[in-house]
């Protein structure tokens, strides 16, 4: 059981890795303005937290079975009894904090681009809007193209 805790912590940590990946594409993709390869990047990241999210929720479980099968009453107990395997376990969750919080500056400057982009965008498209109604004030037609006055003078 406690191979299974260091397998699901390996499993997560290489999920991580691999969304520390899709983020640095996302960067470039949004650098050469490609929305497609975004969205699928996007995507992908999706799949990958959902498959932490699986991983986040079996570890206690384990860990649970761990402490019972072990007759042990706290996770401490765990880690003296099992030093080394508890040992590479927090190393790989100390180094999955730290690929986290790179990702994390990683994703806050991404955003930071697609908000730029946005409010330009905004932008584009109200000037647009604007232009637009400029254009349909000198296209229109009159009304009537034909009248007639009548004096009605006695």
């Amino acid at each position: 059981m406690l191979c299974r805790a260091v397998e699901l912590t390996a499993r997560k940590k290489a999920l991580i890795e691999e969304i520390q990946l899709l983020t640095s594409g996302q960067s470039d993709v949004l650098a050469t303005d490609k929305t497609e390869q975004l969205l699928s990047l996007i995507g992908k990241k999706q799949n990958c937290i959902n498959e932490i999210n699986k991983v986040d929720a079996e570890v206690p479980r384990l860990e649970e079975k761990i402490i019972n099968a072990a007759g042990i009453s706290s996770q401490d107990e765990i880690k003296k009894i099992f030093y080394d395997k508890w040992q590479e376990i927090e190393k790989m969750r100390y180094d999955t904090t730290l690929i986290l919080q790179e990702t994390q500056r990683l994703d806050e400057q991404n955003r930071r681009k697609i908000d730029e982009e946005y409010c330009r965008l905004k932008s584009d498209m109200e000037s647009l809007h604007a232009r637009k109604g400029t254009v349909k004030a000198y296209q229109t037609s009159a009304a009537q193209k034909q009248g007639y006055f009548i004096d009605k003078k006695n």
